[in-house]
């Protein structure tokens, strides 16, 4: 943008000069007489005053302008990262913004095939279960899915909640995925909704699939930003908290080589939902203020369902 205002203020600024000089070639004048001039009534001004006025004029506009896109694009790079939500869809691929993000990494040790879940016994089986029961239709999202449980069970005493040391990342993130397995097979999606806040289906004949391997995902991965976010002692209790996890989690994830396998709607499936599930009302649209895609919100939906049965069955 800057680039283009540059050559538009050139290109008018050369046309105005050299108009001016082929045209009022017989009117030249010295240049101190035309400085005088410039402080007189502008009713005796000559044609060569008026093309002065005009270019400088124009000089001007040009070099405003400059300053005031200098300064947006300023105010953008000043941004924390997630003050930049609503500006993704018109500058490009999230990509760009990734720079800053670090990614999840996985130890040496934890590079082999897992062999034992740092969780509840039943749990663990019951969520490699099903990893193997996706491999057979979705290689790509059962490898994806071992490598972000590698990823929590190498963090086993990480809390899951800064009021609840007690519950571990590891197994919120199981739980959580676990009920969402069992909510989907009679899941009722009806759109967006958040309190006072609700968004029809944009496709009313859109039918949600409980077989859709992006459940398990989505749900396994909801809180992993925490281990970005969130800042433990030795004893594993959080003293500090920065930045929102569902964003922080959705970046370093899309920077895993086995996220960008998927495919790529898959991968904007994952980003909005673990985004926005903690904030539905401030979920991006399109530009009809309609849900751009119902299969992302809702899997957002059904991952704020689970997490909701799985916080009230922590409280009783």
């Amino acid at each position: 943008m800057l680039k283009s205002a540059l050559v538009v203020a050139s290109f008018w600024w050369l046309v105005v000069s050299l108009w001016g000089y082929w045209s009022l070639r017989p009117h030249h004048t010295p240049s101190d007489w035309v400085l005088n001039a410039l402080i007189q009534n502008t009713e005796s001004a000559t044609l060569q005053h008026w093309a002065v006025l005009c270019a400088i004029g124009f000089l001007g506009w040009a070099v405003t302008l400059l300053l005031a896109l200098r300064q947006r694009q300023d105010l953008f790079m000043s941004l924390l990262p997630h003050e930049k939500n609503g500006l993704w869809s018109s500058l490009g691929p999230s990509s760009q913004f990734l720079l800053g993000e670090k990614c999840f990494t996985i130890n040496r040790r934890h590079r082999q095939a897992l062999t034992e879940v740092k969780a509840d016994a039943a749990a663990g089986l019951d969520i490699m279960a099903w990893i193997n029961g996706i491999q057979k239709n979705h290689p790509l999202h059962a490898k994806a899915l071992l490598e972000c449980l590698q990823i929590l069970n190498q963090h086993p005493h990480f809390p899951a909640d800064e009021d609840n040391p007690k519950s571990t990342l590891l197994m919120h993130s199981i739980q959580v995925a676990l009920c969402a397995k069992e909510l989907a097979l009679g899941f009722d999606y009806q759109g967006i909704e958040d309190r006072h806040f609700k968004v029809p289906p944009r496709d009313l004949e859109y039918q949600f699939s409980p077989l859709d391997p992006m459940v398990a995902l989505v749900t396994l991965c909801h809180d992993m930003g925490k281990l970005k976010t969130l800042t433990c002692d030795a004893k594993h209790r959080v003293i500090a908290v920065k930045g929102q996890h569902g964003v922080a989690g959705a970046r370093a994830l899309a920077k895993l080589d086995c996220i960008q396998l998927l495919p790529i709607q898959d991968q904007r499936t994952l980003y909005f939902a673990l985004s926005f599930f903690a904030s539905p009302a401030l979920c991006t649209l399109n530009a009809q203020a309609q849900i751009h895609d119902d299969r992302s919100a809702a899997l957002m939906m059904l991952l704020i369902e689970a997490h909701k049965k799985v916080d009230l069955m922590a409280c009783t």
